[in-house]
């Protein structure tokens, strides 16, 4: 029986630029013990888009020379099929590279 009903708020989450309309998006892993996945959210602008993962890294896709703002949080399944979703991490922003 989980005790522990959602996951932590996620920290440790890092922006870098990568070549070309890319930025990397890294943070710190959930330490329960559950298959966690995350979703990361990005804005641009007024548009918010998002895409869930399962590792503590991805990559996503921004267009050059745009302000990008990032946050994660962290979500699970229990056994009976619950959802268990941890408080969005703060948002860290990023101005992509021209190139």
């Amino acid at each position: 029986i989980v005790t522990n009903d959602n996951p932590a708020k996620v920290t440790g989450v890092k922006v870098k630029n990568k070549k070309g309309a890319k930025v990397t998006v890294t943070f710190n892993e959930d330490n329960t013990k559950e298959t966690m996945r995350y979703y990361v959210q990005k804005k641009i602008g007024k548009k918010t888009s998002g895409k869930s993962v399962g590792s503590t890294k991805t990559t996503l896709s921004v267009a050059k020379g745009k302000t990008v703002k990032v946050r994660v949080k962290a979500y699970y399944y229990d056994e009976s099929g619950k959802k268990h979703v941890g408080k969005y991490s703060s948002w860290k922003t990023l101005r992509t590279d021209k190139k």
